[in-house]
């Protein structure tokens, strides 16, 4: 496959929806999901490393993304070591 048939066949499949759209085999897809807002987000504070809980508002992002993603079958979720990462990712696996 030349290089750019290979970009428009990317192209193409980012345009349709995943719930009805099978990948090849050789292929996988990636969900980049931002954690919801946290306490520091509302106080317009650089977070950086440091930690910060999500608000309710944040817990209600994620279970509202949660629903969006519901047919998706994950083969595996990584997050960082923050707690706000973990519970939003928690809250998109489980609910």
């Amino acid at each position: 496959m030349s290089q750019d048939s290979h970009r428009v066949r990317i192209a193409s499949m980012a345009r349709v929806s995943p719930k009805t759209t099978q990948l090849p085999k050789d292929h996988c897809r990636f969900y980049i999901v931002r954690h919801g807002q946290t306490e520091w987000n509302v106080a317009h504070r650089i977070q950086g490393h440091a930690d910060s809980p999500l608000t309710q508002k944040g817990i209600n992002q994620a279970k509202a993304r949660a629903k969006t993603l519901g047919n998706v079958k994950f083969g595996a979720v990584y997050s960082s070591d923050l707690l706000r990462t973990q519970r939003t990712a928690d809250i998109l696996t489980k609910e």
